[in-house]
């Protein structure tokens, strides 16, 4: 007697949904013969929100959402971001208080305003504590989405630059938008002077300079 047999690792992230509904089916090409698996837990965290290709504006809320399956209710987690794709990851948690990953599948997102925009920023949940040993230091990524905004990097507070010399005025951009104009301000940002600076410039996503 032959024995059918495959392993089978599902991805969360690109294939299917994490379930406690969950069910298999195995049928033949003619659709002749089909066999069905009892219901079973497909156990995991999918998140859905941030999503690829969306845009999460800096300095705004956001809403985190994910789905699970199988996680016990009184597992604890936080979330990380990563501005690179995943090869740096921000040290502190973007909520303040830990998520209760396995009772809810909703959270408020502050975005920091002083975030680097970026067209490549990756979310991770990480959970931390649960009465259930095998939560524990599970993790689940979003793919990458866009924080999208503006952020000058160059003149800092430190800079005493004099009138009439030439500076590089340096800024940060994502999804903001293909052209810009630059003007100064005396003060401190409360007007600023109607001639720019520089006009109708082209910009692109990434560090500008100018």
């Amino acid at each position: 007697l032959h024995e059918n047999k495959r392993q089978w690792r599902p991805d969360f992230i690109d294939l299917v949904n994490p379930s406690e509904q969950a069910r298999l089916v195995v049928a033949t090409d003619s659709g002749s013969y089909t066999g069905y698996s009892e219901t079973f837990t497909a156990r995991g965290i999918k998140l859905t929100r941030p999503s690829v290709g969306t845009w999460v504006d800096v300095g705004t809320p956001q809403n985190i959402t994910w789905i699970e399956a199988g996680i016990d209710v009184g597992a604890k987690g936080n979330f990380y971001l990563s501005l690179d794709g995943g090869s740096n990851w921000l040290g502190s948690s973007l909520i303040g208080a830990p998520t209760w990953a396995g009772d809810s599948t909703i959270q408020v997102w502050n975005v920091d305003s002083t975030l680097n925009p970026t067209t490549n920023a990756l979310m991770r949940m990480h959970i931390f504590d649960s009465p259930t040993v095998a939560d524990i230091n599970y993790q689940s990524y979003s793919k990458a989405f866009t924080l999208r905004g503006m952020k000058v990097l160059s003149p800092v507070a430190s800079n005493n630059w004099e009138l009439g010399s030439t500076k590089a005025i340096t800024f940060l951009s994502a999804a903001a938008g293909a052209r810009a104009s630059l003007y100064y301000s005396s003060s401190g940002g409360l007007g600023y002077d109607a001639q720019p600076i520089a006009e109708d410039i082209s910009i692109a996503d990434g560090l500008n300079t100018n």
